[in-house]
């Protein structure tokens, strides 16, 4: 019994010797005498202190300067945020960045211009500014753009931003930046020229353009030797030119792209398109030049929004113009033909279904309008013009399947000049049908 009693008083013992000598060590539980103070830290503070989005000690803008072009002007290099809105005045700019290695966090503020005024934030390219990055926050109203650049100004990146009606006094685009650099996660609306516009080797990634009177993104002049820009994750409507547009070339991924007053992807030449959903454009879904459509759901475009108007009668899904590789797309529903090729192009494995949908007869759901083409285990049916319908020479048609199309769905194949294209035999019978054959489903 008293060993029991020894091992229960013990650690009793221990615990009220450690609470003790707390409590000795606790401090006064008094306040002080006097009114109780705030142990709040301003912005100021503590992006002074280091604790800024940057990680590091940063000044406030509405500390520095401006000049007679810009209410405020960053001019050496280093760490730099807002501690409030900045209201623009007219003929200037509201933050003006003439170096480069500068980070500039808006803080969750905006650059809120007037009419009259001029850039909401202006990067100056007078040395080839770099490593610039601009992030977290709004600008908007601004008489021209939200974001521009002069010169060359590369490697930046642009995070978190939200441009809005930009180009008040009549053009003016969300966001337009250099090359080589990186736009992620930003939003550029109902400004008056293009929503986002980048230079060659840029990077876009999940953003949103929509409702800006002119294309959505926009890729511009580039040289062969440069690097092509890449745009993934994008969400591109509404927009009045088309919704994502370069004239040399473009890697585009996973965008889904609606109801724009163009063609809904449009890349000149050497483009890689992938993994997209283009529906309801106005002049076509993709227009591609030297490249690849691969994956792409692409309907109802020349419809309106409701798919109660026509909008453009032909329309195509796809025009591929020459030397493109369209492969393994749904293309369905739409105006014109369903797929358009000039010369020297591979169609293969696509799915061309109810395309001419308003039903005028012109459209076909797949069109190879000129030469050396190859048409391939493609499903063509119910489009209310010829299913596959061949007009050039040395073209090849093997495989394909066909049914329902046409006048009375009789209307499968239509090869123009059968003694200079090789077109595998037409039949309705798998069972004896050789490996290169197409199938007519409506044959017996």
């Amino acid at each position: 019994m008293q060993k029991q009693l020894r091992n229960v008083t013990l650690p009793i013992c221990a615990a009220i010797v450690v609470a003790g000598a707390w409590f000795a060590n606790a401090g006064d539980l008094n306040p002080p005498a006097g009114p109780i103070q705030g142990t709040m830290h301003t912005l100021d503070e503590i992006y002074s202190l280091g604790g800024g989005g940057g990680g590091g000690a940063g000044i406030a803008v509405q500390t520095l300067s401006g000049d007679a072009f810009a209410t405020y002007v960053i001019d050496q290099p280093g760490s730099y945020y807002l501690n409030d809105n900045i209201n623009g005045e007219s003929g200037k700019d509201g933050i003006r960045i003439d170096v480069g290695n500068v980070t500039l966090d808006l803080n969750g503020f905006a650059l809120i211009g007037v009419p009259g005024s001029s850039t909401g934030l202006f990067i100056f390219g007078l040395g080839d500014p770099v490593n610039i990055a601009v992030r977290n926050g709004t600008i908007t109203e601004w008489g021209s753009s939200g974001l521009d650049h002069s010169g060359v100004v590369t490697n930046c990146l642009f995070e978190n931003l939200r441009a809005s009606g930009n180009g008040v006094d009549g053009s003016g685009s969300g966001l337009s930046v250099g090359e080589n650099s990186t736009v992620i996660h930003c939003t550029a609306e109902a400004n008056a020229g293009y929503g986002i516009a980048v230079g060659s080797g840029c990077t876009v990634i999940g953003c949103t353009a929509r409702l800006n009177s002119s294309d959505g993104i926009t890729l511009g002049n580039w040289d062969p030797g440069e690097h092509a820009p890449t745009i993934t994750g994008c969400s591109v409507s509404e927009n009045g030119g088309a919704g994502i547009y370069s004239n040399r070339g473009a890697n585009v991924t996973s965008c889904a792209v609606f109801a724009n007053g163009d063609y809904g992807i449009s890349i000149l030449a050497g483009a890689t398109v992938s993994d997209c959903v283009v529906i309801r454009n106005a002049a076509g879904g993709l227009w591609v030049g030297d490249g690849t459509v691969t994956a792409c759901s692409v309907h109802y475009n020349g419809m309106d929004q409701d798919g109660t108007t026509v909008l453009d009668s032909a329309a195509p899904g796809i025009s591929g113009t020459s030397r493109v590789t369209i492969m393994n797309c749904a293309v369905n529903r739409n105006t014109g033909d369903g797929i358009y090729v000039d010369d020297d192009c591979l169609v293969v494995g696509n799915t061309c279904s109810a395309n001419d949908s308003d039903g005028d007869g012109v459209g076909v759901g797949i069109r190879a309008y000129g030469n050396s083409n190859r048409l391939e285990a493609n499903n063509v049916v119910h489009n209310q013009g010829y299913g596959i319908y061949v007009e050039g020479a040395f073209n090849l048609v093997v495989k394909n399947s066909a049914g329902g199309n046409g006048s009375g769905g009789l209307e499968n194949y239509y090869i123009d000049n059968p003694t200079y294209n090789k077109v595998g035999t037409i039949t309705g019978d798998p069972m004896t049908a050789g490996p290169w054959a197409n199938f007519d489903t409506n044959q017996s």
